[in-house]
């Protein structure tokens, strides 16, 4: 339909730093390849002259039902040829169409990834603390993941315990994991990196480039 999009960082509160020369000039440039049109293109140049482009905040799709795409609903984007796709299957695929990191990065995190020795099945825990709690949610207790896990052991690993990825942003919860379960096999990103208490996205203005690129770092891998 005459249609194309570019990306604006000009509003991006994961640039800005209170020391301006630990400031990102991009996050999208710094970690992945190119996404839409550049703003200097000359059809998007134009468009802003006319007055053309259509400004979208999180807000106005999260309002419309019908725009997020719950989890279990079909759709039908046919000038993309897709058809009576699930929701979340069809995220993961606009995903990796649009989102490519870029080569380095990517392959550092499939290495650091490789390195856990993760070739057979296993299974993934993902703790989110910091400032989630401020949203309305509640943490879960390390131990209902215990409690989870076992399940899961019975119903699909035939009672062998397999390794566990962690994926956290508080390190201290792979701590309790393997203290309640000491013969179980943790990994984790918090094993090779410092200074991970729970994401505070109020903190991040006083990160300097190095923490920045090593909080991302770690967070591509999980």
């Amino acid at each position: 339909r005459g249609e194309c999009f570019f990306v604006s960082e000009e509003n991006n509160h994961l640039l800005k730093r209170e020391d301006k020369s630990q400031e990102l000039s991009t996050f999208i440039g710094r970690y992945f390849e190119p996404i839409g049109l550049s703003k200097h293109d000359s059809w998007v140049q134009l468009a802003i002259q006319e007055n053309r482009v259509q400004d979208m905040d999180w807000q106005q799709v999260w309002m419309k039902v019908e725009d997020r795409r719950l989890h279990g609903e079909l759709n039908t984007i046919k000038r993309l040829d897709y058809y009576n796709i699930e929701s979340t299957l069809l995220k993961r695929v606009m995903l990796e169409r649009m989102w490519h990191l870029q080569p380095h990065v990517r392959d550092g995190a499939c290495e650091s990834l490789e390195s856990h020795g993760l070739k057979d099945e296993y299974m993934a825990f993902s703790v989110r603390r910091g400032d989630k709690d401020t949203e309305g949610f509640t943490f879960t207790k390390p131990e209902n993941y215990i409690e989870a896990a076992e399940q899961v052991i019975i119903d699909h690993f035939e009672g062998k315990t397999p390794k566990i990825f962690v994926a956290a942003d508080d390190c201290e919860s792979v701590k309790e994991f393997r203290a309640l379960r000491p013969d179980w096999s943790f990994e984790s990103e918090c094993d090779r990196s410092e200074g991970h208490n729970g994401f505070v996205l109020a903190e991040m203005k006083h990160w300097t480039l190095e923490q920045t690129d090593e909080h991302y770092r770690k967070f591509w891998v999980e």
